[in-house]
């Protein structure tokens, strides 16, 4: 059996207490383990080991969510997990990965159609809306110049202002439906 060396290098310390060098450097950064100009203080480094051990053991897993919907599942400190912004919900890493993937196939099923032309863009759907409407609201203020020969001079400005406030009254039906 090797004798326990009181001080030692950062990669030799990080690999003789099972840590990753990030994570002792962490640790030292946070003052939690000591470094002299000789190595880092095994001594206290071995107790603090210690110390985190005990911790994990002492945690509790908390409840899985009451959400049926999805997997049960535990989540323990230190574990990679964040919090659902709608609803406020824990999920972990593998979650948020699944769901990040889920997105992707999303938008590649997008593109695809919009590569095989079964989209249309919203300017194009745009322009031919407007062209309907203008073609419709034409139609409508040109009838009573085409029956002007058949009507009575007062007749005839009932109707245009009867056709006026036709297309005033399918602009404000047409504004409602794009608001909503």
């Amino acid at each position: 059996m090797k004798p326990a060396v009181a001080f030692a290098s950062r990669k030799d310390a990080a690999h003789e207490l099972g840590f990753s060098r990030q994570r002792l450097e962490k640790l030292i950064k946070q003052g939690r383990i000591p470094e002299t100009e000789r190595g880092v203080d095994m001594a206290t480094a071995r107790k603090v080991r210690q110390e985190m051990l005990a911790q994990r053991v002492e945690l509790q897993p908390v409840p899985a969510p009451s959400k049926p919907s999805r997997k049960p599942y535990s989540v323990q400190r230190g574990a990679a997990t964040t919090k659902d912004e709608e609803t406020g919900e824990l999920f972990s890493f593998a979650d948020a990965r699944a769901r990040r993937e889920n997105v992707n196939a999303e938008l590649a099923l997008l593109k695809l159609d919009s590569e095989k032309k079964r989209l249309i863009s919203r300017d194009v759907v745009r322009d031919k809306e407007f062209a309907v409407a203008r073609i419709i609201r034409d139609r409508i203020l040109g009838f009573p110049a085409r029956v002007a020969n058949l009507i009575p001079s007062d007749a005839m400005q009932a109707l245009t202002d009867e056709c006026e406030q036709l297309i005033r009254e399918l602009q404000d039906a047409a504004s409602k439906i794009a608001e909503g």
